[in-house]
């Protein structure tokens, strides 16, 4: 049997413990580790691509991934399967680019993104996958250049966002 092979190399591998079949024997039920493990991927040049973590099937703690020339490209973690904390993304020169929060797999929280130059362009919060709250944008050279205000990922008056 084709599935038969599946299963003995997932079990080789480490990724069930044991298989068991139904009464009619046509499906099968892998019972997976809940223990974590860590998958790592290389590029061609050897240098290592990705570092991510998992729990079961599911990605879960923090995860890497590289660049060819060995520069964090990013870096998050995950919580069964869904991005959930803080993630940074950097160009590849090691330049920070984004800071972003996820709660179960939506942006929610802080965000930063940065100019090429390293130069805050804009930050503010999510609220479930929404911009919400103050956003403040910036030039280049760091000025301040404008103020916006969201509300569940609309636009909207100044005064939401006004203290009270």
């Amino acid at each position: 049997l084709e599935g038969d092979s599946v299963i003995q190399e997932a079990i080789e591998y480490g990724l069930c413990q044991e298989l068991v079949l139904n009464e009619n024997y046509e499906e099968m039920i892998i019972k997976a580790y809940s223990k974590p493990s860590i998958k790592e991927e290389f590029h061609e040049n050897r240098q290592l691509k990705a570092r991510v973590n998992y729990k079961g099937r599911k990605q879960h703690g923090l995860s890497e991934w590289y660049y060819e020339n060995g520069q964090l490209e990013r870096k998050g973690s995950w919580k069964d399967g869904k991005k959930h904390g803080l993630w940074e993304t950097y160009d590849e020169n090691g330049q920070l680019e984004s800071k972003d929060n996820y709660k179960d797999g939506e942006y929610h929280g802080f965000f930063e993104w940065y100019h090429k130059n390293g130069q805050l362009w804009q930050k503010g919060s999510w609220k479930d996958g929404k911009k919400h709250g103050l956003t403040e944008w910036y030039y280049e050279d760091g000025q301040l250049w404008l103020i916006t205000c969201y509300k569940n990922g609309e636009r909207t008056d100044d005064s939401y966002c006004k203290p009270q």
